[in-house]
């Protein structure tokens, strides 16, 4: 459980016994994709995961359901930049 990321190195018992469905699906590729700020919404980041845009490592992912294990954290990318929306008043002074 250590090595999947969902309890400490030193953890107890009772600790594994205290784990909930929550601890699990954080987890998943889709909630680090946005947890780690690389998508807007937790409905973008799955997007781009079943897109083929989103890597572990060297290998395209494509399942929004993937366990993340601790040392793949870091190793997490989108291959594609993520474009911020424009401003209401960008909008509106192009509107004139």
């Amino acid at each position: 459980l250590w090595r999947m990321g969902i309890v400490d190195e030193n953890a107890t018992a009772d600790d594994v016994l205290k784990l909930t469905v929550r601890d699990i699906l954080e987890r998943r590729l889709q909630t680090m994709v946005y947890r780690l700020a690389l998508a807007r919404t937790i409905y973008q980041a799955r997007q781009l995961i079943v897109h083929g845009h989103v890597y572990v490592g060297d290998r395209k992912v494509r399942s929004p359901s993937y366990h993340v294990m601790r040392g793949e954290e870091r190793l997490i990318r989108v291959a594609i930049p993520i474009v911020k929306e424009a401003s209401s008043e960008e909008g509106e002074s192009q509107a004139s």
